[in-house]
């Protein structure tokens, strides 16, 4: 029994893992600023907000967040911010270094687009630490005070109608994870560049007397379907593309001649005919001379 309760115990723990490994998976480090050792404000105003923004490098799940914040004990309200929100949530950041924020439910974010996120302390006292420069290209940090402008602004910008001293923060300190696998690819949909050449086979010819109007319909459907796949047209579409057969000559044409027998007989009319021209214009010839000589 001894031994039994310990791989019992393991046994637990690995069922536990495998549960809760999808809520608590962290995807491939994207974005991030790191520089926390610049003069960080510790802020205690109503109402205040900070927003980091970040441009995504990877397509793919953003799963977790790190910020370099202190939240004096208070519970902060964490918001991931794109087009729509993302996540939500109420988190109690550490009272120094990283505080590690897995969403709630992971949020689908494209590369090269711009997001937010959204620190807002529930009694306006709060610290992000970051950097006095420019050390991320991929967006800046701003506040938000109620009593000034009522938007965000840059801390430069605040620090320039207040003393200027200590407001120098252009980038939070923060990290983004983003998980690549089992990411659909969205399949783009555009307009045909060009109609189908060939005709639809019910073009031919009107419907029959009595035929169903719906069957016709079928008929159309499928040649037009046929023409925009197959680039072979099939019998009926030949029949439907070629002109019908004149109906004006009743009489059908002579058989060709193929020689033989055949071809000495068909001859033979044509040669009589020629002995009688000769024989006429002989005889007529020697008439007109006796009556030359007579004459003379």
């Amino acid at each position: 029994m001894k031994l039994r309760i310990p791989s019992l115990a393991l046994a637990v723990v690995g069922l536990l893992a495998l549960t809760s490994g999808n809520a608590l998976a962290t995807g491939t480090l994207d974005q991030q600023q790191t520089i926390t050792t610049d003069y960080a404000i510790h802020w205690n105003e109503t109402g205040m907000a900070f927003m980091q923004g970040f441009k995504a490098g990877l397509a793919g799940n953003l799963d977790t967040i790190e910020v370099n914040a202190n939240g004096f004990g208070h519970p902060v309200d964490f918001m991931v911010q794109g087009a729509t929100i993302l996540d939500e949530q109420t988190v109690t950041l550490n009272d120094g270094g990283w505080t590690t924020i897995h969403l709630n439910t992971p949020g689908a974010v494209l590369a090269t687009a711009t997001y937010y996120l959204v620190l807002t302390p529930s009694t306006g006292e709060m610290q992000w630490n970051g950097a006095c420069s420019a050390a991320y290209s991929g967006g800046i940090s701003s506040i938000y005070i109620p009593a000034y402008k009522n938007q965000y602004v840059t801390i430069p910008t605040y620090g320039a109608t207040h003393g200027g001293v200590g407001y120098c923060e252009q980038a939070f300190a923060f990290k983004t994870y983003v998980t690549t696998a089992s990411v659909p690819t969205a399949t783009p949909v555009t307009a045909p560049t060009k109609a189908p050449t060939k005709a639809p086979a019910a073009a031919a010819s009107a419907p029959s007397a009595g035929s169903s109007p719906s069957a016709s319909a079928a008929t159309t459907d499928t040649a037009a379907d046929t023409a925009s796949i197959d680039p072979s047209p099939a019998s009926s579409d030949i029949a439907a593309i070629a002109p019908a057969p004149s109906t004006a000559a009743a009489t059908p044409a002579p058989a060709a001649s193929s020689g033989g027998s055949s071809g000495s007989g068909s001859m033979l009319p044509i040669l009589l005919l020629a002995v009688v021209v000769v024989v006429g214009l002989a005889g007529g010839g020697a008439w007109f001379a006796t009556k030359r000589r007579q004459q003379g």
